[in-house]
């Protein structure tokens, strides 16, 4: 354990150091690259989810979700890209998170539907608030196709039971 705080403490350490260099030589480049630091919280999180004997869907959730925004951020960083005409997706990284659950923590089908709601409430949002308003209808149908995928084909049961 202390040896994982003196790791802590040196990292932090060096990235004071560079953060102080970038400030007082005016380089720019670090301040393009601050996603960076998200990315290893999120990588951090996965690897506590993966080193417990209690595997907390928490941790694999929230890293996950982590690293999806700074992977995003750091697009948006190097390209031309705006974050406020794409905020949809961050509701789509939610469904990358269940999806990681599904795949990693159990295989229950909830995750999968619950991927498939965010992912579609992503999409909607994106085609009715950047692209234009005239796709409200996708609303509609992306509902109603979540509806049919969630009952089983088997035993006509809601996945959720």
């Amino acid at each position: 354990m202390e040896s994982n705080i003196r790791k802590l403490a040196v990292f932090l350490f060096m990235l004071g150091i560079l953060f102080a260099v970038e400030t007082y030589y005016n380089y720019l480049i670090l301040n393009k690259l601050w996603p960076v630091i998200l990315t290893s919280l999120g990588g951090g999180f996965i690897a506590i989810f993966f080193k417990r004997k209690k595997r907390e869907p928490f941790y694999l959730a929230s890293g996950v979700y982590i690293i999806c925004f700074s992977i995003l951020a750091l697009v948006c960083n190097f390209t031309n890209w705006d974050l406020t005409r794409v905020w949809p997706v961050f509701i789509g990284f939610i469904g990358i998170s269940q999806l990681a659950l599904y795949v990693f923590h159990t295989r229950h089908r909830l995750y999968l539907f619950m991927m498939f709601v965010f992912f579609s409430i992503s999409v909607v949002f994106y085609l009715v608030f950047t692209v234009s308003y005239k796709f409200w209808w996708t609303m509609l149908f992306m509902l109603g196709f979540a509806m049919l995928i969630s009952v089983r084909k088997d035993e006509k049961k809601n996945i959720i039971d």
